[in-house]
């Protein structure tokens, strides 16, 4: 049995080139049947965030698993395959493990100890398993993460203080300003990373808080938790002009904020500089809004030196929380061993139910009319002996296989009790 993970990731690439590998956060669904219906893969789960495009993929067979991810990365995007390679990362078997360990950890964010990533990933695990691409070992996998995840919050200092990316483009809007007090802003989309940077702007002091979104329902919902305004992403030639920092996070909206909207802006402001921070994927804020004057740009990328400092800060957690994860992904990986053997396993255990069911049914039919108490000591007694009969060989099939032996032994089990397909 294969198992990989293939994806691209902040550490292996630019903003540039995330944004064009980024999927549409309304049709999580899409990509993981696309890849599914090509075939190779007999699991397959998708995780794709503002910083990461992920495919965890498994094969019974091990056979072209690694060409098939590799060509639906290519497919997926219109991309000559040469032209994405220098981006795309690889891990199998034990380092895929540790791999997304690590991510569900938050030790591979870009901000350590962020907890939106374990959020992100149970979203994706939800929906492989709704779609049936989440076979037995992603199941055991997961739950596995998750438990790891858990670990690492609990026994190290990694998450204490735990911060965001919203949180540090707040702290670099403090840099720009010196104080936040008293200035606009104005917030595009109304997510979870807006959410989170609205409560902390509030908490900040800062003034007129108003929030654009598509839907303006959740607009109102978002306004009426930080007390700032709710409008619909329609006014944005309107109020952009009112902000002295403008944060932007609206899902498949690339050029949503125009070279052309920020200078009538300013213009409108009388040239007062505007801070505007682009954290979507793909970014909302066209580039070459970054050479007009008083317009300060920051997006994601430009983002990694503060988080870089929060890295260094909780360096010594974060390198017992690396051991934690790598010990786990030994010992989840040594387990796996005895995967190989459960389909044996379970035919030795129906021919021995097959056997108990029909030798019990012969003694019960002899035995006649007999007390239900009776009956129950004779059925309790044909299981007992059927399972312990077979204990022996089911240990032994676990051992061997966890060992990486299993072959053999199963081979002998099989020819020894006669264990076909049909058993």
């Amino acid at each position: 049995m294969a198992l990989i993970i293939a994806g691209i990731s902040h550490k292996t690439a630019p903003v540039t080139i995330r944004e064009r590998y980024a999927f549409p956060e309304s049709e999580p669904e899409s990509p993981l049947r696309t890849l599914w219906s090509a075939g190779g893969c007999d699991e397959a789960m998708i995780v794709s965030t503002c910083n990461r495009v992920e495919v965890l993929a498994v094969s019974k067979s091990g056979d072209g698993l690694t060409d098939c991810v590799r060509k639906w990365f290519a497919d997926a995007y219109g991309e000559d395959p040469r032209k994405m390679e220098p981006y795309l990362y690889l891990h199998c078997e034990q380092e895929a493990i540790q791999h997304i360990f690590r991510v569900a950890s938050s030790l591979d964010s870009m901000i350590v100890g962020e907890p939106q990533i374990l959020g992100q990933i149970k979203e994706a695990y939800r929906v492989a398993a709704d779609l049936g691409t989440a076979g037995p070992l992603i199941n055991r996998l997961m739950q596995k993460a998750f438990s790891v995840a858990k670990r690492v919050r609990t026994d190290t200092g990694v998450a204490e203080a735990a911060v965001s990316v919203s949180s540090v483009a707040v702290q670099l809007a403090e840099r720009i300003f010196d104080t936040l007090e008293g200035k606009a802003v104005v917030l595009l989309g109304a997510g979870e990373m807006i959410e989170t940077a609205a409560r902390i702007l509030r908490d900040a002091g800062t003034g007129r808080l108003m929030v654009l979104n598509r839907t303006l329902e959740r607009a109102h919902t978002l306004a009426g938790e930080v007390g700032g305004e709710a409008a619909s992403l329609d006014s944005l030639a309107e109020l952009l002009p009112m902000g002295d920092i403008v944060l932007s996070s609206v899902a498949n909206s690339p050029g949503l904020v125009t070279v052309q909207l920020v200078r009538k802006a300013l213009s409108k402001r009388g040239n007062r500089a505007m801070f505007i921070i682009d954290i979507a994927v793909p970014r909302n804020v066209e580039p070459a809004v970054n050479d007009l004057d008083e317009v300060y740009l920051y997006n994601l990328d430009d983002l990694a030196g503060l988080a870089e400092a929060n890295t260094r800060s909780r360096a010594e957690e974060a390198r017992k929380a690396e051991a934690i994860v790598g010990a786990e992904a030994e010992a989840f990986h040594h387990s796996l061993g005895g995967l190989e053997a459960v389909p044996t396993i379970s035919k030795l255990t129906r021919w021995g139910d097959n056997i108990r069911e029909a030798e019990l049914e012969k003694a019960l039919a002899a035995l006649g009319d007999i007390p239900a108490e009776n009956r129950e000591v004779i059925e309790k007694l044909a299981n007992s002996i059927v399972r312990k009969l077979l204990h022996t060989p089911v240990t032994r099939m676990k051992k061997e296989s966890e060992s990486g032996k299993g072959a053999e032994v199963e081979s002998w089990v099989k020819d020894l009790f006669d264990l076909d397909e049909d058993t």
